[in-house]
């Protein structure tokens, strides 16, 4: 893969979890009884032997709901996540993706397909 590729792939990722990138809120502080503005960030200190994603594939507003069609780029092999991990324990984070599930359709309906590595 080369660098665009290596970056797209993992810039949704990126966005909330890396390069200190924080959700600016308004919260109300029980301390001083204001509303302040806050912020909110992700952080991963360890992750487990299998991995889950699961993709936000719909948006919300006030008065429309839409299905979201952006393309998703995910490696099959060698997925590395060491580098967003906090916890510098010396294990490696290394994934390969085993199954995907797709949605075809919209909101109203539709139907789910599954695809899945068999052991050889």
């Amino acid at each position: 893969m080369n660098f665009i590729l290596d970056y797209c792939e993992l810039l949704c990722f990126e966005r909330y979890c890396c390069f200190n990138f924080f959700f600016l809120l308004t919260r109300y502080c029980p301390r001083c009884k204001e509303h302040r503005q806050a912020t909110k960030k992700l952080d991963l200190w360890k992750l487990p032997e299998i991995l889950v994603f699961h993709l936000k594939r719909f948006s919300y507003s006030r008065y429309l709901k839409n299905k979201l069609d952006t393309f998703v780029n995910f490696p099959i092999h060698n997925l590395d996540l060491t580098k967003y991990v906090k916890s510098k324990d010396g294990e490696s984070y290394v994934y390969n993706l085993y199954a995907i599930s797709n949605h075809y359709g919209g909101l109203g309906g539709g139907h789910y397909t599954a695809y899945c590595k068999v052991s050889s």
